[in-house]
């Protein structure tokens, strides 16, 4: 096509081809008043003898100019110079899906990029337009790979060629709608996960050929190519939205189970027969205390040196008196002497063996008795704790 290459159509300038499509030719072109790029697409000679193909292009250049949106891609300028019919868009280097396959390999990517078109279609369903020809070359790229909707004017004819994005009800010619276009959106979705357009009217079973993708994603592609279009999504909302479920589904963590304080054992409560003795054995103590710390006051009291009489020093050695003789003796009577009464000693401690003395040793006795059992208890509880977690 170098015949076209710096010739004018209207007031833009050809540069190069870009595109060599079935209908029509994209050349690069400028606006040399406006100081632009532009895309410019030529209605082929022989498609622009096709009276209804001219009408198809005169409606969609009147739609065009009613559309701005930022998924759909805007009509500049349209005309016909030299029996050429023509339109003109912006210019974008990225060029269509069809030359970045490679770049929509990836799930999220691919189901990112067709979730992006939903909004554009919703646009041109709220104008009464279906879209009604989906397909890689007609969806286009910006500077920051955001998709743009073109060709949304020219759906396809009976008599045109079918191809993997035709719906079953284009082919037949039947009503079209929202359904068609979703029939296009899950083959174009197909496609870019596994790299080729399937083969019109196959069954497009994604889990054979990409396991690794979601079954989500996998089962909504399933449900949109379904060749009956009550069995589709009935919307192309409804398609993105399960699209993007299936994929925070996946992407979702795994819940992790909530971490459990680590908290003390549970005291046993102690029975109440233990609380009683606990109780009585402590305030026999308190008893004893009270009868002990003055006996052991008042003994420490004589023994530091509580004032008594004092000793008298030990005679000096003399020689003894002479002993008298008695002159009269006297006269030994029958009764024997009657036996002085022991002196007793007031410091002297109590002998061991009855009274509150008594039931303080056997206190001691219990309460070592109380501790060794709590002690062997303890241990036995210990043991099966290890048992049950070795």
């Amino acid at each position: 096509m170098s015949d076209y290459k710096g010739k004018m159509i209207g007031e833009y300038q050809i540069v190069d081809l870009v595109d060599d499509a079935s209908k029509a030719l994209v050349f690069k072109g400028i606006q040399p008043k406006m100081d632009r790029d532009v895309a410019i697409k030529v209605l082929k000679p022989h498609i622009a003898k096709d009276q209804a193909v001219v009408q198809a292009y005169t409606q969609y250049a009147k739609l065009a100019a009613t559309i701005q949106h930022p998924n759909i891609l805007a009509v500049l300028d349209s005309g016909e110079d030299n029996n050429m019919l023509y339109f003109v868009t912006p210019y974008l280097d990225n060029k269509s899906v069809a030359d970045n396959m490679p770049r929509f390999t990836d799930t999220n990517l691919a189901v990112d990029l067709i979730y992006n078109l939903i909004p554009g279609l919703q646009y041109l369903y709220n104008k009464g337009y279906v879209h009604g020809n989906l397909r890689p070359t007609n969806i286009l790229l910006d500077s920051e790979m955001r998709p743009q909707l073109t060709d949304y004017g020219f759906a396809f004819r009976q008599g045109d060629e079918p191809s993997a994005y035709s719906s079953p009800e284009q082919i037949q010619g039947g009503i079209t709608d929202q359904r068609t276009d979703v029939f296009a959106l899950g083959v174009i979705l197909y496609q870019l996960l596994v790299g080729h357009a399937p083969s019109p009217g196959a069954v497009l079973n994604l889990s054979s050929v990409r396991p690794d993708v979601p079954q989500g994603v996998a089962q909504a592609i399933l449900k949109a190519t379904a060749q009956d279009p009550d069995q589709r999504f009935q919307t192309a909302s409804a398609f993105g939205e399960e699209m993007k479920s299936a994929l925070q589904i996946v992407a979702a963590p795994p819940p992790q189970p909530e971490a459990v304080p680590q908290q003390a054992p549970p005291k046993k409560k102690s029975s109440g027969m233990g609380v009683v003795m606990g109780v009585l054995i402590g305030l026999a103590v308190f008893l004893c205390a009270l009868w002990v710390v003055p006996q052991v006051m008042e003994a420490r009291d004589d023994q530091s040196g509580a004032p008594t009489e004092e000793a008298a020093p030990p005679p000096e050695a003399t020689e003894p008196p002479p002993v008298e003789q008695p002159t009269d003796v006297p006269e030994p009577t029958d009764a024997p002497p009657e036996p002085e009464p022991p002196i007793e000693d007031p410091g002297a401690t109590p002998p061991p063996g009855g009274g509150i003395g008594e039931i303080c040793n056997s206190l001691g006795l219990a309460g070592g008795i109380v501790v060794m059992g709590g002690g062997a208890a303890a241990l036995k509880r210990r043991k099966r704790k290890d048992k049950k977690h070795p």
